[in-house]
């Protein structure tokens, strides 16, 4: 997966997974500050990132925002937080 604009060539990074520790304090985080960020999750074999800033975050969900589309997600399938574009849509892997 490709963090960069489609302008330059991508390369790809290693993802360092996250404990369910640290992707609740970074969801509160990305909520309190209204940041855009890029969540990867693992849902029915398939990885699928998704952009947008926090909208509602619950002892096991997430609220995504991305214009005017909206996702959930249990916070469960999540495995990497990054900054991210809110401009960008979802987009399988």
């Amino acid at each position: 997966m490709c963090w960069m604009k489609q302008a330059r060539p991508c390369t790809k990074r290693r993802t360092r997974l996250l404990s369910s520790e640290e992707i609740r304090r970074l969801l509160e985080q990305a909520y309190q500050q209204e940041t855009p960020i890029a969540l990867s999750t693992l849902q029915e074999n398939q990885v699928a990132v998704y952009y947008g800033q926090v909208y509602t975050l619950s002892p096991s969900e997430v609220l995504i925002k991305n214009g005017h589309h909206y996702h959930s997600l249990l916070l469960s399938t999540i495995f990497s937080i990054e900054p991210g574009d809110s401009s960008y849509e979802t987009s399988p892997e």
